[in-house]
């Protein structure tokens, strides 16, 4: 909660009534900005072999493992600016 609130997204009140409540309209929020306030550096961890550091086919296939990784992360990444946080949400029924 803490950087939630660090960036303006919540705000908190103590006492008998206090608790946590939301600063910001859930449809202001991406899921790319909760991954960015996470702080991960990378969206993928598969390590690659470097057993064979001189193998030319163990070489290719890393390459082409991370070429498709950066790929993969930057589409996930351009679908994550388009999802926000309310339209994650249940339908809530008023009965």
């Amino acid at each position: 909660m803490a950087l939630l609130k660090r960036v303006g997204y919540v705000n908190s009140e103590k006492g008998h009534h206090g608790g946590w409540r939301l600063s910001t309209e859930l449809s202001e929020i991406t899921l790319f900005d909760i991954y960015n306030l996470l702080g991960e550096k990378t969206l993928f961890t598969i390590a690659l072999s470097d057993e064979y550091q001189n193998c030319l086919i163990e070489k290719a296939v890393n390459t082409a493992l991370a070429d498709s990784m950066q790929e993969a992360e930057k589409v996930l990444f351009e679908r994550f600016r388009e999802v926000d946080i309310e339209s994650l949400l249940p339908p809530i029924s008023n009965g």
